[in-house]
């Protein structure tokens, strides 16, 4: 079994598989390593959802929260789902990533086989090995995310893809239907790998196609119905956007320039050469497919891309050995004829980095943090110099890559632009990791020292109760790291953390939560008082809460920040305790001394003026049930106050007053 595997993948000296062990060895000790480093997920709401329907597996179900997931990319949860269940959840959350970091060193196997089975030398087979393992988006085995568990398979798919088109046997294409479906249940786009074998295999067989590709034609439909599943379920509201526009185009474009950019530049040229003239049956194969998946996941990747505006180099990484290996077989031929063509594209290269900015790519990327790792560590090098000379640093180096590509053409220095190649993208990748765990670092600075402080405080279900206008970071890492919290309700106004089950949360007419078991509240933007509920935890602005009774609001002030400031306007809500009673809110409006200008606020028809310094007591009631009281800031200090916030609201206290005629009515004093 062993020796088949190696002469699969194109081994078949000894030498040469301890070459390639020990790039493998390598790559997974040193990934594994850095991964470990990295102390706390970051990218959400991905690393929530693998790591969810990891431990949903581990207990039999694919559902998140109570709910379906409608989430087709299940491989990475399977794997994942026996260490979830084994270990605690920081232990499991480490080896989640040691596994990545092995799986996705796996790479190195098909990459040197598709590379020895275009009769590339051994030698350069191990440079595309080696290139396999060293390229940035490596970086993301620290993160419980698919990419690196689909890496392999790619790469696998396209090795059995091409060999299944140069000779197709049963055997090989079923091979290739088994590797392509597994790729596509890791990561949904890789769908595309049917399609790229139906371009291959018409380029390469033309009519003879359906006669002779029968078998790899069926892998058809369980890509069609993992891709359906996907398209009808999580990633409808992505599809429901795609338009074809010139938005569109445009990051066709800027996404293969980026990407140009990520692989070393020196490589690109030739390969395009190599590719628009195969020699042979084999090289026909493979560049038909290796260039038809290209294009059509720089397709898929340019519909995020245009939604949000930035490179989705995650999405693509696994084409770049793809890059590799045909530039060994333009090494090998060298198409004298179409050298003209390199030295155009080399001079196409020069010119869009002295053209593109490259930093406003770069500040989305930062923001984004780890949709493109190659931007993420150029943002390294413009921090450290600057954004005017870290752009320049990065079109000097676009540019000598793209005169190495010239000088090779010309048979000079193949070596040297090799080794150079290698040296840059391992120094990219370093960049990137540093910034990658400078980025976990500050997020754990902030986060609790126990970061499984809501599952050590209670030994039920917990429901969270999101209340942020915007999906919450904190939120999403309590979700992350306590199982416990299997329900999110979303207060009226606010945002879920996530696509998943998270419904409204109904608020009764006497304040009436409507949640069974402990809750979480979150008070960054909002202040929430309870009634028959006990508080068991607290962290910073969040609190969990324990059922004394019926759980209930008292008093709801929105939007209100942690430290008592508010916004322009929102509302304050008091419930009383009996239906008979009114109920009363009392609260005291301040300005520090600091400000220089009072602060009108309107609280309902109530007009208080608020000074630097002279706090003022205000109390605020309604005989008959429910106070509901809308604040607002006049409009001449919202001018003056830039709109961010208005006065604050301290020392709120609520008390059920005898029920009496009359609405709502404020006094200050």
């Amino acid at each position: 079994m062993l020796r088949a595997v190696l002469s699969a993948a194109g081994i078949r000296d000894r030498r040469a598989g301890i070459a390639l062990a020990a790039l493998i060895a390598v790559s997974a000790t040193v990934h594994s390593f850095l991964a470990a480093l990295h102390e706390t997920p970051r990218y959400f709401p991905d690393e929530y959802i693998y790591a969810a329907l990891g431990r949903s597996i581990a207990h039999g179900h694919l559902q998140i929260r109570g709910g379906p997931s409608h989430f087709p990319e299940i491989l990475q949860p399977i794997l994942s789902a026996p260490l979830w269940a084994s270990f605690s959840t920081t232990t499991a959350y480490h080896a989640v990533q040691v596994e990545n970091a092995v799986i996705g060193s796996l790479a190195a196997i098909p990459a040197y086989g598709l590379a020895r089975w275009l009769g590339l030398r051994q030698p350069y087979a191990l440079f595309c090995a080696a290139y396999a393992l060293v390229i940035t988006s490596f970086t993301l085995s620290a993160f419980t995310v698919a990419d690196l568990v689909a890496y392999p398979l790619v790469l696998a798919a396209v090795a059995a893809g091409v060999r299944a088109i140069d000779e197709p046997t049963s055997g090989r294409q079923l091979l290739f239907l088994v590797a392509a479906s597994l790729a596509t249940l890791a990561r949904l786009e890789y769908a595309v790998l049917v399609i790229a074998y139906v371009v291959s295999a018409v380029v390469v067989e033309r009519r003879r196609v359906v006669r002779r590709h029968r078998v790899a034609l069926l892998a058809l439909l369980p890509a069609a119905l993992v891709f359906a599943v996907g398209v009808v379920g999580f990633y409808h509201r992505v599809f429901s956007t795609v338009h074809l526009n010139w938005p569109l185009a445009r990051w066709f474009i800027v996404q293969m320039f980026l990407l140009t950019l990520a692989s070393g530049v020196v490589l690109v040229p030739g390969a395009v050469v190599a590719a628009l003239r195969p020699h042979g049956r084999r090289e026909t194969a493979y560049m038909a497919f290796a260039g038809a998946l290209t294009v059509l996941l720089l397709a898929e990747s340019s519909v995020y891309a245009a939604s949000a505006g930035d490179f989705k180099e995650r999405y693509l990484f696994a084409t770049l050995p793809l890059v590799a290996i045909a530039f060994g077989a333009y090494l090998r031929d060298r198409r004298p004829s179409l050298r003209l063509l390199v030295f155009a594209l080399a001079a196409a290269i020069v010119v869009a980095v002295a053209e593109v900015p490259l930093s406003g790519y770069t500040a989305a990327a930062a923001s984004k943090e780890s949709d493109s790792e190659f931007l993420f560590a150029f943002s390294y090098v413009e921090g450290r110099l600057g954004v005017g000379p870290g752009s320049l640093v990065i079109a000097l180096v676009a540019s000598v890559g793209a005169a190495a590509a010239v000088a090779v053409a010309l048979g000079w220095g193949k070596r040297t632009a090799l080794t150079a190649t290698l040296a840059y993208l391992a120094l990219a990748t370093g960049f990137a990791v540093h910034l990658d765990l400078q980025a976990a670092r500050s997020l754990r600075a902030v986060l609790p020292p126990d970061l499984a402080w809501v599952d050590n405080a209670t030994t039920t279900t917990v429901t969270a109760i999101a209340t942020e206008p915007q999906p919450s970071t904190g939120l999403a890492e309590f979700l992350y790291w306590n199982p416990s919290i299997q329900r999110e309700v979303v207060l009226p106004g606010a945002a879920a953390t996530d696509p998943f089950r998270a419904p409204p949360l109904h608020i009764g007419a006497d304040g009436q939560l409507g949640v069974t078991g402990p809750f979480l509240y979150d008070g960054m933007t909002s202040t929430a008082l309870f009634a028959q509920a006990r508080l068991i935890a607290r962290w910073s602005t969040y609190s969990l809460w324990a059922p004394a009774g019926s759980p209930r609001f008292r008093a709801l002030v929105r939007p209100r920040f942690a430290d008592g400031w508010l916004t322009p306007t929102g509302t304050i809500q008091a419930w009383p305790l009996t239906a008979a009673s009114g109920v009363r809110a009392s609260f005291t409006l301040s300005l520090p001394r600091s400000r220089t200008e009072p602060v009108g606020l309107f609280l309902g028809s109530k007009h208080v003026l608020v000074r630097p310094g002279k706090p003022v007591d205000v109390a605020c009631r309604n005989g008959s049930g429910l106070l509901a009281l809308r604040y607002a800031t006049s409009k001449a200090a919202v001018n003056s106050l830039l709109g961010f916030t208005s006065v604050r609201l301290t020392r709120l206290a609520i008390t059920d007053v005898p029920a009496g005629a009359g609405g709502v009515r404020c006094s200050s004093g």
